[in-house]
């Protein structure tokens, strides 16, 4: 499995002095993860929540992979 940025992520929302892209950081806002650019501010938070997400999605799923492989 490759290596990614450990989480948390969290959704740091663009501002009037930046490009008004909500970006993705993680470890503490020093490392920048992803940067959201679609149409639709609604669609730019949802996008954004979901990628900021990713570290608990895997380690759920990591765990349920696990748990199937012992039944």
């Amino acid at each position: 499995m490759s290596k990614h940025t450990p989480g948390p992520w969290v959704v740091c929302p663009g501002t009037q002095f930046e490009d008004m892209e909500p970006r993705v950081l993680a470890n503490g806002g020093r490392h920048a993860v992803a940067s959201v650019k679609l149409t639709g501010n609604i669609q730019k938070e949802a996008n954004a929540r979901l990628i900021a997400a990713a570290p608990q999605l895997l380690e759920a799923l990591m765990m349920a992979l696990d748990d199937s492989e012992v039944m």
